[in-house]
């Protein structure tokens, strides 16, 4: 009756970086969705290949934001501004993006960043910020099998930034914790220096 008397004007709706339990969850609601509108509607899932063909198919990639495999970088300025972490000589890159790296964390899942320090007395300094929502972080130093208990920060309203002073060789773990959110997933933008030991001349 709803639909009949107040008409939906979707032409098209794409739903991505979904948890799995979110497809569960939706075969329920498209029992109650008349099929010309849920035949609008595509989970796309996580996998970015796989978004980016999905979406060009509607989509020019001139337009397409450059998260989803586009060409359009415009879309990212504006949406990351409030982050302001300007790009610094000796940062790690991990994935290419321009200024630190960005991934997806899938809800209920941790992300682990592993660093190998040669060099006693070198320093990790880290920054990070999460689109949205918190998320729980850490640091797993060499021998260590698992972090600490991981604390949850609000990256989603202020850049997180520290450092450690490595008093041993070996691999650090900087370890990002999200799986106490069993329907969200969350976008991390991490920045990493790894500075070497101070010498005085």
């Amino acid at each position: 009756m709803i639909e009949n008397n107040y008409p939906e004007i979707l032409f098209k709706g794409y739903i991505v970086n979904s948890p799995t339990i979110f497809s569960v969850i939706y075969s329920m609601i498209k029992l109650f969705v008349s099929k010309k509108t849920t035949e609008k509607i595509d989970l796309l899932g996580s996998d970015i290949g796989y978004i980016k063909e999905r979406l060009s198919e509607e989509i020019p990639l001139e337009i397409l934001p450059s998260r989803y495999g586009g060409l359009n970088t415009e879309f990212e300025k504006v949406a990351y501004a409030h982050c302001d972490l300007p790009q610094r000589e000796n940062e790690h890159h991990r994935d290419g993006t321009e200024g630190g790296t960005q991934c997806l964390i899938p809800a209920g899942q941790k992300q682990d960043f592993d660093y190998a320090i040669d060099k006693i007395g070198t320093t990790l300094r880290w920054e990070f910020v999460t689109e949205g929502y918190d998320i729980g972080f850490s640091v797993l130093h060499p021998g260590e099998s698992s972090a600490p208990s991981s604390q949850r920060v609000n990256s989603h309203e202020k850049k997180q930034t520290g450092s450690i002073h490595c008093t041993q060789s070996g691999k650090y773990s900087l370890v990002f914790d999200n799986s106490f959110s069993r329907m969200r997933s969350k976008t991390l933008h991490l920045f990493v220096q790894i500075l070497p030991p101070f010498t005085s001349d």
